[in-house]
């Protein structure tokens, strides 16, 4: 695999209201069915569907109660999404992280099931979801951790498209360039949520190599051609 793309719950849904699309949701699918997949893995964050019952019940801190509802519904998203791939021509199929990868300390993850359906011309579709965690029941792994990981496995960057737009500075202008979590402010995050906004994908990026890149709905046709959009986030 040598692109990996993470689309941010809060562009494909509504974070206010439970379970609701956002107005981007149809042309954000439309677009990455369109364009050239033979090297893409896609990642999606829980949005509306699985934040709300995460952060209900405490799940960012690990535990039980709430995990089959939680999991449920960042299953229920990935499928919408799928779907949409799939009625726009996109041989998409679903991994859900829950069944490949754990906590015990570290993270685990089993990427051969993602790495086959892309060899074998599927598009893997990747989410935010709740996983095994030794001594703790279950806890969130958020699509953040997801491509971060499938990235340094596979020595790609990563692109994260949100709706923050890319990294901004104190006047709200979007920087160029990020080489640590000190040059950045609060000012764009997507609001509190249990996987760490952009502060916590800033920090995800910069323990790549290769780092990635943070941009708007509105750029990702031009990440998928290969441009250089947003703001690069690399040490």
């Amino acid at each position: 695999m040598t692109k990996v793309l993470k689309i941010g719950g809060s562009v494909l849904t509504e974070k206010s209201d439970e379970e609701t699309f956002s107005e981007d949701f149809d042309d954000v699918l439309r677009t990455v069915a369109a364009a050239d997949r033979d090297d893409l893995v896609l990642v999606h964050g829980a949005g509306s569907f699985g934040h709300p019952h995460a952060a209900r019940h405490g799940l960012e801190e690990g535990g039980r109660e709430g995990a089959y509802e939680t999991h449920a519904a960042v299953v229920r998203l990935n499928g919408l999404v799928v779907d949409a791939l799939n009625d726009r021509g996109a041989d998409a199929l679903p991994v859900h992280p829950l069944s490949c990868a754990w906590r015990d300390g570290a993270l685990g993850f089993e990427t051969l099931p993602t790495q086959t359906l892309r060899e074998e011309g599927f598009l893997p579709v990747l989410h935010g979801d709740v996983v095994a965690d030794t001594g703790s029941g279950v806890s969130v792994l958020s699509g953040d951790e997801i491509a971060v990981e499938l990235a340094a496995l596979s020595g790609v960057e990563v692109g994260m498209c949100t709706s923050a737009g890319g990294v901004l500075d104190e006047e709200g202008n979007r920087l160029e360039r990020v080489s640590s979590v000190e040059e950045i402010t609060e000012l764009g995050d997507e609001g509190a949520d249990v996987t760490g906004g952009i502060r916590g994908k800033v920090e995800s990026l910069l323990s790549l190599p290769s780092g990635g890149r943070v941009f708007g709905a509105d750029e990702l046709e031009e990440y998928l051609d290969g441009e250089a959009v947003g703001t690069l986030v690399r040490k």
